[in-house]
């Protein structure tokens, strides 16, 4: 499954296919590499087929991922 990260304003804006994304959990890390990833609290909206998630850009260094459990 492709996360599409992108900019927009103060946020930074990720989407993934709605199709065949079910079980998919986006996840983060404050480092890499890393053992220790956290889920997204965000729920996500979808539009036009696509899952999205908006998260405001803040100070430190914070890494995405789609992972299947």
């Amino acid at each position: 499954m492709r996360l599409a990260i992108g900019r927009s304003q103060s946020d930074l804006i990720m989407s993934w296919p709605d199709a065949d994304s079910a079980g998919y959990i986006l996840e983060f890390s404050n480092s890499l590499p890393s053992s220790n990833w956290s889920p997204e609290t965000t729920t996500p909206v979808v539009t036009g087929g696509q899952k999205t998630v908006s998260a405001p850009i803040a100070g430190a260094a914070r890494f995405y991922r789609l992972n299947s459990p």
